[in-house]
């Protein structure tokens, strides 16, 4: 059975078309997810890819019952490291963006969503205190106005010229490279540590849907993917075992797996509903909080744990 697959090129990934004698076919293609997400939304051409966390909540929420979402997690990051304001900002902390001009390439994008979170749990600052600025129109709900200005670099320019207050940015704005944009958290990594540690939550950027016309087609076949998926994340992390050779292009590894296995106490990067929860419960709260979703979704309503 052919199964085409659409997703970053992602380590934990690399051996996804590897011959399993399980009877599938995968056929991976390793793309830019945001160039993924429109294609698989608009005419889903691969019978399973990449999609935003947020998208595959809201869609959920909608009743749009194009795809089933596979607890799968290709994608997943802290995003204390996301926020940049002016190097000669006065601003400090999370505490001080109220009334502050912030932008965003769309306000329901996963990365905000898990920030405008930790900005109203952790800092009391709703994000209705801020005035939101977008490169892309996108959902959002009816309590903020957010002012469409055209696109990413659009956003990063007018950081750069003190027109925004802070931007937020998963990739590392060439503005900073420049050192005309600084990181609100300079010491993100410890912030993100502590973050782990009070909540339990290690944010979900992306997962994995399947149209449902292939899912229906072929019912084993999301059994059979999901050990697929599980078995090219195992192999990747043969490398985080063995420091005897160098795997990855990275100094001080061993140092920086240690550290992370000591912080969180299990698998570093765990699949399925069950060793999700907390992650997936805070996400989905998140949603509700914020209005762009109707009601708080359990995992159970979103993920088909195969």
């Amino acid at each position: 059975m052919i199964v085409s697959v659409a997703a970053g090129g992602y380590a934990h990934l690399a051996t996804l078309g590897k011959d399993a004698g399980d009877g599938l076919e995968v056929r991976y293609e390793a793309l830019e997810p945001g160039k993924v997400f429109p294609r698989m939304l608009s005419d889903a051409p691969w019978d399973a890819a990449e999609m935003s966390l947020a998208t595959a909540y809201i869609l959920t929420d909608k009743g749009d019952r194009r795809f089933v979402v596979l607890p799968v997690f290709p994608s997943r990051a802290f995003r204390h490291s996301a926020l940049y304001v002016p190097t000669a900002s006065p601003l400090k902390t999370v505490a001080d963006l109220r009334d502050t001009r912030v932008g965003v390439l769309r306000y329901a994008m996963t990365t905000a969503v898990w920030l405008r979170s930790m900005f109203a749990n952790q800092y009391d600052v709703p994000a209705e205190s801020m005035h939101w600025l977008v490169g892309e129109d996108s959902h959002h709900p009816a309590s903020v106005s957010p002012k469409i200005v055209g696109s990413a670099a659009a956003l990063e320019a007018m950081a750069k010229a003190g027109e925004l207050d802070c931007l937020i940015s998963g990739r590392t704005p060439a503005a900073f490279e420049q050192g005309h944009l600084r990181r609100l958290f300079p010491a993100f990594g410890t912030e993100e540590k502590a973050y782990y540690a009070r909540t339990g939550v290690f944010p979900i950027m992306h997962t994995i849907v399947v149209t449902r016309a292939f899912a229906e087609r072929s019912p084993d076949a999301l059994r059979l993917l999901m050990a697929r998926f599980e078995s090219a994340k195992a192999s990747a992390e043969e490398g985080l075992h063995n420091f005897d050779v160098s795997t990855y292009p990275l100094p001080w590894l061993a140092a920086y797996v240690e550290d992370a296995r000591s912080q969180m106490k299990g698998d570093l990067w765990p699949y399925g509903i069950e060793a999700n929860r907390p992650t997936l419960e805070a996400f989905g709260t998140a949603l509700a909080a914020e209005g762009l979703t109707g009601r708080v979704l359990s995992p159970e309503e979103v993920f088909h744990d195969a």
